[in-house]
């Protein structure tokens, strides 16, 4: 039988040729899930802003609040404002006006252990139904920077400091 060739012969090389693109894409599997980039640190205090910018976009107090820390400080303007009274003050304002617009600029963190600043302007305005109206009532445009502390694995903000209005384009 001079031709004729016996599978059993080339049975473990037709094994080794098929495992072999099933290690490649589980090589490529492994080195894409070590090299893919996982959420650092800065942007986890970004996420932390933009919850609570999501929060007051839809009027919800909780998600609003939740983030600042029980020691949570607002300063604006030569006055200060602790978390139970902003809470209070936002309740208002959700009530008689619900929820806000708020565009955030670009978000500068810097960290050092467990405290971040972050620095940001936002334009604040009455929410409507469209995104942007031609004259928005009631806009107000601010430059923030916010320190934020790391415990048990999450950021909470504990101070919060408004700075003068940014003058807006007018033309």
């Amino acid at each position: 039988m001079r031709g004729s060739y016996p599978a059993a012969r080339y049975a473990p090389t037709m094994q080794a040729s098929r495992a072999r693109p099933a290690a490649v894409i589980l090589a490529l599997g492994g080195a894409a899930w070590f090299l893919w980039p996982t959420p650092g640190e800065e942007d986890r205090v970004r996420a932390t802003i933009l919850a609570i910018v999501e929060g007051a976009e839809s009027g919800d107090l909780g998600q609003t609040t939740d983030p600042l820390a029980p020691t949570f400080v607002a300063e604006s303007e030569g006055s200060t404002l602790d978390r139970q009274t902003l809470r209070a003050l936002l309740a208002r304002e959700f009530l008689r006006r619900g929820p806000i617009f708020v565009l955030v600029g670009d978000i500068q963190v810097s960290i050092e252990g467990n405290v971040a600043t972050a620095s940001f302007d936002a334009v604040l305005t009455e929410n409507s139904e469209k995104l942007v109206e031609v004259l928005p009532v009631n806009v107000d445009a601010w430059h923030l920077d916010v320190e934020l502390r790391k415990v048990d694995g999450a950021w909470s903000v504990t101070r919060a400091t408004r700075s003068e209005p940014i003058l807006l384009p007018t033309g």
